[in-house]
């Protein structure tokens, strides 16, 4: 098992060694200005695109035309006030006889 583990000496998985993407100091300094400016261009950027202006029809702003969509989604219908009464749907009763009637028993006593 320690075969695997370890790799014999001098032997490499690659045949070169492992080296920086950055040699020179002025790629250095590239790297660095780069990785503070590009974040805020790209913040600013994002500032300016969600505060910009819409441009909208003026007659789809009227009052009229705004209550004409939304009455589609406002309108509410209402039925008759009053308690509601529980239906078995099984037998088509109503109330409390309607669990009775529902487990079998309706002879009348509670």
């Amino acid at each position: 098992m320690r075969a695997f583990l370890r790799s014999p000496k001098g032997a490499r998985m690659s045949g070169k060694r492992h080296e920086s993407l950055i040699k020179t100091p002025k790629q250095l300094v590239t790297v660095l200005v780069l990785a503070f400016v590009v974040p805020i261009i790209v913040i600013i950027l994002l500032a300016q695109l969600a505060t910009s202006g819409r441009t909208y029809d003026e007659d789809a702003r009227s009052p009229e035309a705004i209550a004409k969509r939304i009455k589609l989604v406002a309108e509410v219908k209402l039925g008759a006030a009053g308690p509601r009464k529980r239906r078995n749907s099984a037998t088509g009763a109503t109330g409390r006889r309607a669990s009775e009637k529902a487990r079998g028993r309706s002879w009348g006593w509670r």
